[in-house]
């Protein structure tokens, strides 16, 4: 990666931890800033592995990260996310709509199974 698209990616973790510090300040307290950082460049190196290289798919990306579970994208127990991230014949941003729909159910699901208890 040049220096130059290296700077542009760090201003890009940059705005997108302004945005979860706005979006979801209990969670980045939480973190505090350092593991704040670090959760938002681990999600951009896996968004950028998947082909992900517009800034609003990547913060969308982040967003899943947050919603489901850093490493999502990897794990057994959600064998769509990897399906959809890795079809490279569907657009990202298509991609992305998909995983958004999937996920959305998905919680959707543990959370009434959560209620039924």
């Amino acid at each position: 990666m040049s220096a130059f698209a290296a700077g542009a990616v760090k201003r890009f973790e940059e705005a997108a931890m302004l945005h979860l510090e706005r979006s979801i300040p209990g969670f980045c307290a939480e973190l505090g800033p350092g593991l704040l950082a670090t959760f938002v460049h681990e999600a951009v190196s896996r968004g950028l592995s998947h082909g992900l290289e517009e800034d609003h798919d990547l913060l969308r990306f982040i967003n899943l990260t947050f919603l489901l579970e850093p490493g999502f994208d990897d794990d057994p127990e959600l064998p769509w996310a990897k399906a959809y991230l890795a079809d490279r014949d569907i657009p990202p941003s298509a991609r992305l709509d998909l995983l958004y729909s999937h996920a959305e159910a998905y919680l959707e699901q543990i959370d009434r199974e959560e209620h039924r208890g």
